[in-house]
């Protein structure tokens, strides 16, 4: 669970690094200054696909009972390639308690594949292409 947590959290702060960056990025910047922040964006977005398929035991802490990697894709297309299984662990005479969560539930995959912006990757592609052209999300639409 500890595996579990520290993951989790660390996808969050980088999730929140990437809203300063979207943020900042949204202001008139020089070219220079939006390659890095794209830059920036790029390197979040691997780390958030390495978070996805950590490993505890040797098993995919994120991918539910498969053995496969969770997570695997570039840019706006992503697979999840995990499963719904629940693992369970007694927790007392007669009680279990499922102690895992799922890369399609903790990084918002809305099916078993997303090829879309619902997922936490590819909204990381589109804020770093936006930061790159040199747009922001309100003259992007």
């Amino acid at each position: 669970l500890n595996s579990a947590d520290t993951s989790l959290q660390t996808a969050m702060s980088r999730m929140q690094r990437v809203r300063q960056l979207t943020v900042t990025g949204a202001s008139t910047l020089p070219p220079d200054q939006r390659e890095s922040l794209a830059v920036e964006l790029r390197s979040i977005q691997q780390e958030l696909v390495n978070l996805a398929n950590t490993r505890h035991n040797g098993r995919p802490l994120f991918g539910g009972t498969t053995d496969d990697a969770a997570v695997t894709g570039s840019g706006t297309a992503f697979t999840y390639n995990g499963d719904n299984g629940s693992v369970l662990r007694r927790v007392g005479p007669g009680d279990v308690a499922k102690i895992n969560v799922t890369a399609q539930d903790a990084f918002f995959f809305a099916a078993a594949t997303a090829a879309v912006l619902g997922t936490r990757f590819a909204r990381t592609w589109y804020v770093r292409t936006l930061v790159r052209s040199a747009l922001s999300p309100a003259t992007a639409a």
